[in-house]
C-alpha cells in the first residue's frame, strides 16, 4: 500500500524531472539556433572573402566562378568531394549543411592545401570545395 508522503514525494519527482527536460529542451533549442547564427555568418564572410579574391560572384545567390587552376589545389580531394556530394542525399540539405558536413571531413586539408596558397582565411575556400563537389564550372552557392 502506498503512503501519503511516498505519493508526494513521486508526485514531486516527477515534477522535478519534467522541469529540468523542459529546460534542457529550451536551452539545447536555444543554443541550435545561436550555432545556425553562427556559421550563416561564417559563411557570408565566405561569400564576401570570395568576391574580393574573384573566386565567387555575389548576386543572390552568389556564383561561384570556379577556376580550373584552383581545382589542383584541392588534388585527391577532387575525386573524395564528388563521391561524397553523389552519395549524400543533397537535395535535403542546404548548402549550409553541405558545407559544414565538408569542413568537418576535409576541414584541416582544405586549410593546408587550399585555403593558406590562396590567401584565403573567411571560409570561402569551403563554398569552393562545394562547387568542386558538385562538379560545375558555374555553380550556384544558396546562403540565406
Amino acid at each position: 500500500m502506498w503512503s501519503v508522503e511516498s505519493v508526494v514525494s513521486l508526485i514531486m519527482a516527477c515534477g522535478s524531472l519534467l522541469s529540468v527536460v523542459y529546460l534542457a529542451g529550451v536551452k539545447i533549442t536555444r543554443l541550435e539556433v545561436k550555432v545556425n547564427t553562427l556559421w550563416t555568418f561564417l559563411m557570408r564572410r565566405a561569400l564576401l572573402e570570395g568576391s574580393n579574391k574573384g573566386h565567387l560572384i555575389w548576386e543572390s545567390p552568389a556564383r561561384v566562378n570556379l577556376d580550373p587552376k584552383i581545382i589542383l589545389y584541392f588534388g585527391s580531394m577532387v575525386d573524395e568531394l564528388r563521391a561524397f556530394y553523389k552519395t549524400i542525399r543533397h537535395g535535403k540539405l542546404s548548402d549550409l549543411d553541405l558545407c559544414m558536413l565538408i569542413e568537418q571531413q576535409w576541414g584541416a586539408r582544405i586549410i593546408k592545401k587550399v585555403c593558406a596558397p590562396l590567401g584565403l582565411q573567411e571560409g570561402s575556400c569551403l563554398l569552393i570545395a562545394l562547387a568542386v563537389a558538385r562538379e560545375a564550372e558555374d555553380c550556384t552557392v544558396t546562403i540565406p
